[in-house]
């Protein structure tokens, strides 16, 4: 359910993550904090549609990829999205509150140095302490969610590496990195080096200025 919450914050969506399945805390969350109960249909309460007055959607067994499971949500819920609330919340922490910074120093150690060369600007969460700036991935993960903004729904995920040019071999990657430090290539350039050298994890997840997203 992972990988469902992220995408669910990252439309603004105020989504909890618990770690338990057993129905008593589930229905006491949702009950305190008016809040539907959203389960994998393996889970031991995955035959139940309501839970002690609380309502428990129940993820269809046929939607295989996160992209099916998001849009059954969203269908079940009627979500609107606000295309301004887009990556507004941290997509670890569920928090909406966000420190802005061009202060290197004040994310230095928690971010790649390279990140620190290419970028000027970046965003704190306010609630996990987690980094984000604009690079490449944040452009395409704000492309892919815009697709579930105005309903047109996609059966696959969005590619988190650059499908449009092949994959560079070590020697290529050394030669960038070589041409980087000496200065002979742009800022272009050397943001596509970027997110190719910076692991995954790292660049996954990138926000803008946020705005609230209820539902």
């Amino acid at each position: 359910m992972g990988r469902l919450v992220r995408k669910l914050r990252g439309l603004g969506v105020d989504t909890l993550e618990l770690d338990s399945c057993e129905p008593a805390p589930l229905e006491y969350i949702a009950e305190t904090q008016h809040r539907a109960v959203v389960v994998n249909y393996r889970t031991k309460i995955g035959k139940r549609r309501w839970c002690n007055g609380v309502k428990c959607y129940v993820l269809p067994e046929l939607c295989n990829t996160i992209d099916q499971q998001l849009t059954a949500v969203m269908q079940e819920f009627a979500i609107e999205v606000d295309p301004d609330s887009l990556l507004g919340r941290c997509v670890s922490c569920n928090a909406r509150d966000w420190i802005i910074t061009t202060d290197k120093d004040m994310v230095k150690g928690q971010v790649h140095p390279m990140t620190l060369k290419l970028y000027n600007k970046f965003y704190v969460c306010g609630g996990c302490g987690k980094v984000y700036w604009e690079g490449v991935m944040f452009e395409k993960a704000v492309t892919h969610l815009r697709k579930f903004v105005n309903h047109d729904r996609l059966d696959q995920p969005v590619s988190e590496s650059d499908e449009s040019s092949d994959e560079q071999t070590s020697d290529e990657r050394t030669r960038w990195a070589r041409a980087l430090r000496d200065g002979t290539i742009d800022s272009t350039q050397a943001r596509k080096l970027h997110d190719r050298m910076v692991s995954e994890k790292l660049t996954e997840d990138l926000v803008h200025d946020p705005r609230e997203k209820k539902t």
